[in-house]
């Protein structure tokens, strides 16, 4: 059995099948250890040594190689289908196999929720046209807040596909974030620092945002974990899964920093997804046929984000009375969530500028940004992307191979 496994992982690309999930192998996983502890102790502590130590499986080469380049979720397809030959569960993995396994489950399901289309539970907040340069791109903002308690953005916009590798550096360079994206000076909002503090593989990223926010309330910070996937051979996308760490990664991460008793450190949760635009997407028919737009492959650039409400306000109510609260009401709580929990009078005015002012306003700016990179007008991102040249190749390349595919 291991030769041919050997054989599979240095031969043919091994893939589980698509319906597949996490899921299936914690399912199995007690019946089998039961099963092989009462008929086939030996065979338990064999399977554990070859998946956790046996450096020289080339199976496990190929997951690491395909790990640092950014193909988590084909790593974990690949890990998978050796459980399945193996008939062995997920806990027979060591904790460096497990972790890729649980980050590509979550990785899924954020590509299952942001692919999925707006239900009529979606208030579509705005639709606009993202002006700039020869291209008018017309885009759509939605809002919901969710059975789950979590209030829930939604941004797609399509664009032309020169745009996309000068977006991707844009989003990349975390440190530049706060030379563009806009401020106002009254509500006082805006981000006042951007920084990365730690950079793993190609493309994840570890980094810290300072955002202003109006009197009496205290300054925001988010710490974010961005997580790349190149998805582009097996669907034809690029995910970018947004997350802040829990309270133990923080205090054991070496270069999260302990929180400023003045700052208020808030949870985000979110992700943005890159693919080829469908067909019957609804913003095609929003095309003018006479823009430039409509004559170029188009790439559907999807973001959301989420924002939890019950654990930071302390709300106890079950779920079946969720309903009972106002739209008011809950938009009180992300407000109090996101905010101070003390604070109790939200103004409707700081709440409708946020949601159909500074939304749009960044996201706009956004695009605005990757257009100028796109045009050399941007000195500061040109300098830094010169200076990364080989990342920017191989991001070049590996977006050729998705446009190729449009």
């Amino acid at each position: 059995m291991l030769e041919a496994l050997k054989k599979k992982a240095e031969g043919e690309q091994i893939f589980f099948g698509k319906t597949a999930s996490l899921q299936s192998t914690f399912v199995d996983s007690d019946s089998a250890d039961e099963d092989d502890h009462v008929h086939q102790p030996e065979r338990i502590e064999e399977v554990t040594e070859r998946v956790t130590q046996d450096d020289d499986i080339p199976l496990f080469h190929q997951v690491e190689a395909l790990y640092q380049e950014e193909k988590l979720l084909e790593a974990a397809r690949l890990l998978r289908t050796f459980l399945q030959e193996e008939s062995k569960s997920f806990h027979h993995l060591n904790d460096r196999y497990r972790h890729i396994l649980t980050e590509a489950q979550e990785m899924e399901n954020a590509i299952a929720d942001i692919v999925g289309p707006p239900s009529d539970q979606w208030n579509r907040q705005s639709s606009s046209s993202s002006g700039g340069g020869k291209y008018r791109r017309p885009t759509v903002i939605y809002t919901k807040f969710d059975p789950d308690w979590k209030l829930t953005c939604r941004i797609e916009t399509p664009i032309e596909a020169s745009l996309l590798v000068p977006l991707l550096s844009v989003l990349n360079e975390t440190d530049l974030y706060d030379t563009w994206i806009p401020s106002w000076r009254f509500p006082k909002i805006g981000v006042s620092r951007s920084q990365k503090l730690h950079h793993s593989g190609k493309a994840n990223q570890l980094v810290q945002i300072v955002c202003d926010v109006p009197w009496p309330l205290r300054t925001r910070e988010v710490i974010v974990q961005a997580t790349a996937v190149d998805e582009i051979d097996e669907r034809g996308y690029i995910v970018i899964r947004l997350n802040t760490l829990s309270k133990q990664q923080e205090q054991e991460h070496p270069a999260v920093h302990e929180k400023d008793p003045e700052v208020v450190r808030v949870d985000f949760e979110g992700a943005i997804l890159f693919r080829a635009c469908p067909l019957d997407h609804e913003l095609r028919n929003n095309i003018d046929p006479n823009d430039p737009l409509a004559r170029e492959p188009l790439v559907l650039v999807s973001f959301k984000m989420y924002v939890p409400l019950i654990s930071s306000v302390g709300v106890s109510h079950p779920l079946s009375n969720a309903f009972a609260f106002s739209s008011y009401h809950l938009l009180h709580l992300f407000l109090r969530r996101f905010l101070d929990s003390k604070f109790t009078a939200v103004p409707t005015s700081l709440v409708n500028f946020c949601t159909k002012t500074v939304i749009g306003s960044m996201w706009n700016m956004f695009l605005h940004v990757a257009e100028d990179v796109r045009d050399g007008t941007r000195p500061e991102h040109a300098k830094i992307i010169a200076e990364k040249a080989n990342l920017y190749q191989w991001i070049e390349q590996r977006s050729q191979v998705m446009l190729e595919q449009l």
